[in-house]
């Protein structure tokens, strides 16, 4: 794998951004969505997420990470100096509305679009982006669906859903757990989990499913699915739920009132700080993977999370940003920074840049891309202990498990 090293453009205190050569880019010409360095106006930068509807709180999230990066960025001169603009379109969770946005984006002439969370919408707008030449930079989706065939130059800052079903497995094998039940969420984020998961464990061998019950998007009562698990008593019971700070919150709620004599564990990267304050007492015990927490080490000790953390909880009245808001905000520095090294937003240029390389001091420390464009970053399980979470032990996951789902 090549290597590009690059400094975070957010822990540049001031003044010219720090960066190295870049090797192996790909030239073309001008096309819709390049820049050749003449216009001295912004670049005008999409965010397609979901500020209304079901997943409304997430969206807010992104939309307030990406809102306060750009303001960094453009605080220490912009990208080859010039500004950010950010133009939101809400998406609405919906695959129709999001399609229907993306083509307004390609209308617009937009520099780039980031952002994306719900899956379904991810995969119906790929293809729109791909005809245009326009660069869509995932932050949110984990479908390992998105590095089919629909867009050569797809990049994604999470995680994804095979990282998630092994992390969850392998930490549920190692306990020495010999029984799981499943509570599951009937959407594309659940049923990917869902299958990622129960064939991680198939792999790992000696983990036996007692129970897998299905629940639907948005619903709030989930007695029938909780009573089905406790009857089964596993070692473990975890949750796929993609409703952070309802589903979830409502499930930690449940299961905790039901005394399971179980291990309650969450999904992947489903349990905020905002979950934990929501759920009270109820979160108690819970534990999860994931990849950020603002307020822990080694988060606090990097430049770009500190600023971040202070800009974020500024607008949003004290909050800490979530891992939504880090992943949003970190797609911009990538892309911000590969555009000040090759001096065009066109998108296969950008992508090839991004992809195989290398970034520092960034938001999630020193990170890098594999050649298919999937970010990786260090996996943590943590305990939420006395309303905080605790770290518990690292995941090491194989650079396998990042790749599948990659093209052949």
């Amino acid at each position: 794998m090549r290597r590009r090293t690059r400094i975070g453009l957010a822990a540049i205190a001031v003044g010219a951004l720090a960066l190295s050569a870049c090797a192996n880019t790909t030239e073309g010409s001008p096309t819709a969505g390049s820049d050749t360095g003449d216009d001295s106006g912004p670049y005008r930068v999409g965010v397609l997420v979901p500020t209304t509807g079901a997943l409304s709180a997430v969206g807010e999230a992104m939309r307030d990470g990406i809102t306060v990066q750009a303001d960094i960025i453009n605080e220490q001169g912009g990208v080859n100096g010039r500004e950010i603009e950010l133009i939101f379109k809400d998406d609405q969770s919906t695959p129709e509305i999001g399609v229907t946005a993306m083509n307004e984006f390609v209308r617009d002439d937009v520099d780039a679009v980031l952002g994306g969370y719900a899956s379904a919408v991810t995969l119906a707008v790929q293809p729109i982006a791909a005809r245009a030449n326009m660069l869509y930079f995932v932050a949110g989706s984990q479908t390992s669906q998105m590095f089919g065939d629909a867009d050569p130059n797809a990049l994604r800052i999470n995680t994804n859903s095979e990282v998630a079903g092994y992390s969850a497995a392998r930490y549920i094998a190692d306990s020495g757990a010999e029984t799981v039940g499943i509570l599951w969420e009937n959407s594309a984020y659940g049923q990917d989990a869902l299958a990622q998961f129960e064939s991680e464990l198939e792999s790992i061998g000696g983990v036996e499913i007692v129970e897998s019950a299905q629940f639907e998007t948005g619903d709030t009562d989930f007695r029938t699915a909780v009573g089905n698990v406790k009857a089964a008593d596993p070692d473990v019971a975890i949750t796929f739920a993609s409703q952070a700070l309802t589903g979830q919150v409502v499930l930690m709620q449940q299961l905790t009132a039901a005394e399971l004599d179980s291990q309650l564990m969450a999904g992947f990267g489903t349990v905020f700080p905002e979950t934990i304050e929501l759920a009270g007492e109820s979160a108690e015990g819970w534990i999860s993977a994931d990849i950020y927490y603002p307020s822990n080490e080694p988060f606090t000790s990097y430049e770009a999370n500190v600023a971040l953390s202070e800009g974020y909880s500024e607008l949003r009245g004290g909050e800490a940003p979530n891992r939504w808001a880090a992943v949003t905000a970190q797609s911009l520095i990538l892309w911000a920074q590969t555009v000040e090294e090759i001096d065009t937003t066109e998108a296969a240029a950008v992508a090839d840049a991004i992809k195989g390389g290398s970034f520092e001091n960034t938001i999630l420390g020193d990170v890098t891309v594999t050649e298919q464009g999937q970010m990786t970053a260090t996996v943590q399980i943590y305990r939420i202990e006395d309303g905080q979470p605790v770290p518990v032990q690292p995941i090491e996951i194989p650079e396998g498990v990042w790749q599948v789902g990659a093209a052949d």
